[in-house]
């Protein structure tokens, strides 16, 4: 139960990171650059320099409503979303399909000893423990290269700017040294802030979705654990051919994290498209 808390714990973080990296990315970064310019010029339109002489002597006289200007800052935010919408969709599809490809090989070497110790207690004891070494190995990586909680916070300023590019949103600065337990605290004072019945009520899409990726995370993880049961129990299948049933099914999610992307690509869908589609 511990195992599985740390793991779902895991993976919130492991989502939590996608924003930031594609806020980051060189294509974002591009666009937000032509997003901002194309707001500060209708900003420089509808509140033109003062005293520059002429007082405006060529304008008309009732401004433009939905003009050039506009049309340019509303053509520069559809950019925008698109290219960040694909983006995340990139980092989302790249990132799954290398971890599937972990799995698959550490599960392709876990079937070594498996085999060779015929199935017994002791191989599947080993085949676990070598799990656990090869994800805490692997994990610091992303430990020492992932961004930290000032880059985090930079790319929310970064993401609200881009939402309304003519406010002006600072980063929170860090106070004092970074402290495990003092973060720990914060976090769940944050969380029962956010379960009062006032801000449900405020962040209603919000409850909607974690209420929905609840429901389809935890029916994709029973609907996994149930088969392979059903095939050691009733089917008296080997370990080695369920370790093999567990190489083909996160093969097939390698493909699908792949040839959708480029399909996205190719179409321009945005990622609501290519959920629903699924």
């Amino acid at each position: 139960m511990c195992a599985n808390v740390g793991f779902g714990a895991s993976m919130v973080a492991l989502n939590a990171y996608i924003p930031t990296l594609a806020q980051s990315a060189k294509e974002v970064v591009a666009a937000r650059a032509d997003l901002v310019r194309a707001a500060h010029s209708r900003t420089s339109y509808e509140h033109p320099a003062e005293g520059d002489g002429a007082e405006g002597a060529d304008e008309p006289l009732l401004a433009r409503e939905g003009g050039a200007d506009s049309a340019d800052a509303s053509a520069a935010k559809a950019a925008h979303d698109k290219i960040l919408s694909a983006t995340t969709s990139r980092i989302s599809s790249q990132g799954i399909a290398l971890g599937y490809s972990a799995g698959i090989l550490m599960l392709l070497l876990a079937l070594v000893p498996v085999t060779t110790m015929k199935g017994s207690t002791d191989a599947l004891r080993l085949a676990v423990g070598l799990s656990g070494v090869w994800w805490a190995l692997f994990s610091l990586p992303a430990a020492a290269w992932l961004p930290g909680a000032s880059s985090t916070a930079a790319a929310a300023a970064i993401a609200l700017e881009s939402a309304d590019p003519d406010a002006h949103v600072h980063a929170p600065s860090q106070e004092g040294e970074w402290k495990m337990s003092r973060e720990i605290v914060r976090a769940w004072k944050r969380l029962g802030h956010m379960l009062r019945w006032r801000e449900i009520q405020r962040l209603r899409n919000t409850f909607v979705y974690l209420a929905a990726w609840f429901l389809l995370s935890d029916g994709f993880t029973t609907i996994t654990s149930t088969a392979l049961l059903f095939a050691k129990t009733t089917l008296h299948m080997p370990p080695s051919s369920l370790i093999l049933i567990g190489v083909l099914s996160p093969t097939a999610g390698i493909l699908g994290s792949l040839v959708w992307p480029v399909i996205q690509r190719r179409m321009g869908w945005s990622n609501l498209r290519v959920l629903v589609t699924l």
